[in-house]
């Protein structure tokens, strides 16, 4: 006899929060975004370097689209993955979503900076042969 009241009381709230449901805003997060200023990357003609803090697919692969779509077609992009720390933790979310991106951007621009000129040319030869190895085959 419990379990048919259990079910007849949830049937009942049930019918009872019907049609109150609505669509919220996302949450506005309270941190802002940051502005990255680094003179130490200023752009030359019409190939970007674009660095992605991480190696997530799920994030990077977005980023990567958007981009190609946008570019202007004179524009070549190379695209870096830089996996940086966040100092959030695994899987952050609401205003812990903004201090990653706060803390990964600097993170990986400091550490493509501090690297040895040698670290350097080492990722982007990786990178470059796994762009190059992707354009079509003239012939």
């Amino acid at each position: 006899m419990p379990q048919k009241h259990q079910k007849e009381s949830l049937a009942s709230s049930i019918d009872k929060l019907r049609g109150t449901e609505a669509v919220l805003p996302a949450p506005a997060p309270s941190l802002p975004l940051p502005t990255i200023n680094s003179p130490a990357f200023r752009k030359h003609g019409d190939v970007i370097l674009v660095v992605i803090p991480t190696a997530n697919k799920q994030e990077t692969d977005p980023l990567t689209k958007t981009f190609s779509a946008l570019k202007p077609s004179n524009v070549k992009i190379h695209y870096i993955s830089a996996p940086s720390e966040s100092d959030v933790g695994e899987q952050p979310y609401d205003d812990a979503g903004v201090e990653d991106v706060r803390n990964r951007i600097p993170n990986a621009l400091r550490e493509l900076s501090e690297s040895t000129l040698e670290e350097k040319k080492l990722v982007l030869d990786s990178q470059l042969s796994r762009s190059l190895k992707k354009l079509p085959r003239r012939g």
